[in-house]
């Protein structure tokens, strides 16, 4: 089945979800609007009770055209890949701008679309855009049981990154799901959360606080 022309931005003249009857899928825009749309309903519903709400972090740039990425920059909290920002340094420098984060898999691209000494991770970080690494379909593309730790460890070895390198990517990765945020929240904002603790894991809570919060300032 083909795919119509992604490199369009606007929607306006293709028709509803509901009336959609072509041979042909919708564009990557399309998708994304749609699935941006109907999560927001839903974080919507579930913030009025309290819940949790869910972010979107689309794959984006690993390939296709480049307008995903501008696609991904209006819609997506964060994204996966971006490899292909390379080749639009106005959204490169978009997406430095709003810290946009970008979980980048340089072993996975390697297998399948870039090597890994073309691969951009390194000057992204160097100009100070929000990546991150992360894993890619571990069972298919990585050899080992910890595939993280080997895109760290392959990263350290062939990009030169030092110490306080790998501390800023992991400190990424940590922003980009909010477990900084979700901890300050449990073990700051309700004094009622450390009332079901026990003393042990008082001590515990406060001491991952406090190496966070190092990380972070």
């Amino acid at each position: 089945m083909n795919t119509l022309d992604d490199t369009v931005f606007s929607l306006s003249h293709y028709p509803l979800p509901s009336e959609w009857d072509g041979p042909s899928n919708p564009p990557y825009s399309y998708w994304l609007y749609y699935i941006w749309a109907n999560l927001k309903e839903l974080n919507n519903f579930r913030k009025s009770r309290g819940m949790n709400t869910f972010s979107f972090r689309p794959h984006a740039g690993e390939a296709g055209a480049v307008s995903h990425l501008g696609s991904a920059f209006l819609l997506c909290h964060h994204i996966n890949h971006g490899v292909n920002l390379r080749k639009n340094p106005t959204l490169q420098y978009l997406y430095y701008l709003k810290q946009i984060g970008v979980a980048m898999s340089p072993l996975s691209n390697n297998r399948l679309f870039l090597s890994y000494d073309k691969n951009p991770f390194p000057t992204y970080f160097q100009r100070g855009l929000n990546v991150s690494l992360s894993t890619d379909d571990p069972l298919q593309l990585h050899h080992t049981k910890d595939a993280l730790l080997e895109e760290y460890s392959v990263a350290l070895q062939v990009y030169g990154f030092t110490s306080c390198d790998l501390c800023e990517l992991s400190r990424n990765s940590k922003w980009m799901v909010n477990v900084v945020i979700f901890l300050l929240v449990c073990l700051s904002s309700s004094p009622n959360v450390l009332n079901v603790f026990t003393r042990p894991k008082q001590v515990f809570c406060n001491r991952v606080l406090s190496i966070l919060l190092k990380c972070i300032f």
